[in-house]
């Protein structure tokens, strides 16, 4: 039986991630997700061990900190992987941030699973998608709760992860996961 544990913020300040990270060490979860608050290199979450990690779409924020150019926020973002974790990645079409994240995965030993190469998802009518998990493993029109069509890339980085994280997961579970995120 898994512990869980559910922090809530409602105004004010966060509470400060070694905090958090606490709360989920003396809870004894089993698996928690934790999301990298500005960039993974300078972020408190890299205290967490992590069997899977996940880096969604790059984009040009919070520059004066992480950098100018989405190659050196691929830098910063891609110091979420782990050695020897696989590192789910969405794709980005700045060649040179691919290869970035590329090079970090190999300098972590991480396998790379990359939307558009070993992953990828196709939108369908309304909140549904398909989501090839690789491997032989579809899952064709899946109902998001989230709404936007980056949701489906989004879902299917968490799909994948989930799946790397427990490899006899069923696709309903899945399936239900993703029709009830929040």
């Amino acid at each position: 039986m898994s512990n869980e544990v559910v922090v809530v913020v409602s105004g004010g300040d966060p509470p400060h991630p070694d905090a958090v990270l606490a709360v989920l060490r003396d809870a004894k979860v089993d698996v928690a997700v934790i999301e990298a608050g500005l960039g993974a290199r300078l972020d408190a979450t890299r205290l967490a061990d992590a069997r899977v990690s996940v880096l969604t779409d790059l984009a040009l924020e919070h520059t004066e900190i992480l950098g100018d150019t989405l190659s050196a926020i691929a830098r910063e973002k891609a110091a979420v992987a782990r050695a020897n974790c696989p590192l789910v990645a969405a794709n980005t079409p700045d060649t040179l941030a691919s290869r970035v994240i590329a090079d970090v995965a190999r300098e972590m030993s991480a396998s790379l699973v990359t939307i558009g190469s070993e992953i990828d998802v196709v939108a369908r009518a309304g909140d549904r998608f398909d989501l090839d998990l690789g491997g032989g493993r579809k899952l064709e029109s899946v109902e998001l709760s989230l709404l936007g069509a980056h949701q489906g890339r989004n879902a299917l980085l968490a799909a994948k992860a989930a799946a790397l994280l427990v490899p006899d997961l069923g696709d309903q579970s899945i399936r239900i996961g993703l029709a009830n995120a929040f």
